[in-house]
């Protein structure tokens, strides 16, 4: 949907489809072309990764600095299924974790590019 008319939250989109599928079960993925992990949604609204993925939160302007459990910061990913690749991915999402490892994602960082598979080449220029 990424710059395809209006913008939904994701929560705003599953209850639009769970309005429409009255009977379907609506969760979420969370992952990239770049990882063979993902995680998916869970009945609380948190992300759990899958065993070979590993959020960390960073603060929005230092990479090195480890943001608080339930602050919201820069999402880092490590995918050791990605061991014999690229197995370190910063991104531009916005999210928080808890204790458990869940994680949430907030939205993208301001001013961040564009992303995803469903871009068209004349979108980027």
């Amino acid at each position: 949907m990424k710059g395809r008319g209006k913008e939904l939250t994701r929560m705003e989109l599953h209850e639009t489809l769970s309005k429409h599928f009255e009977k379907a079960t609506i969760t979420s993925e969370y992952g990239m072309t770049e990882m063979f992990s993902q995680a998916y949604l869970d009945k609380t609204g948190w992300f759990v990764p899958g065993k070979t993925l590993k959020i960390i939160i960073t603060e929005i302007n230092d990479p090195l600095s480890i943001e608080k459990i339930g602050k919201t910061g820069r999402v880092n990913i490590i995918d050791l299924g990605n061991v014999d690749t690229c197995a370190f991915i910063a991104t531009d999402d916005l999210g928080m974790i808890d204790e458990q490892g869940k994680f949430q994602i907030m939205g993208r960082l301001d001013h961040s590019d564009l992303r995803g598979c469903n871009l068209m080449v004349q979108d980027l220029s």
